[in-house]
């Protein structure tokens, strides 16, 4: 179900014409993270962390890298142990 983001609405310009930049993006995919722990979806969340994680890598931003453990210091202990979160 949650195989990959897609960031269709991202994707586009903004009103005024500008691009969104990568680390914008980035966090909302944080905040799209939070918001799935918080409902409590697993699936979404593990997704939105691995590529979160994965993007800042790339993005070498220290600062996204830190947003996205911190949101993880924060999940159930339940979820500690599953397959998508290891």
């Amino acid at each position: 179900m949650w195989g990959t983001v897609h960031f269709s609405f991202l994707d586009a310009l903004t009103p005024s014409g500008e691009i969104i930049p990568e680390r914008t993006r980035l966090e909302i995919l944080n905040h799209q993270g939070r918001a799935a722990l918080l409902s409590q979806d697993l699936e979404k969340y593990a997704t939105c962390l691995q590529e979160g994680l994965d993007r800042a890598i790339r993005l070498q931003s220290q600062k996204r890298y830190n947003e996205a453990v911190g949101i993880y210091q924060t999940i159930p202990a339940s979820w500690a142990t599953h397959s998508r979160i290891i």
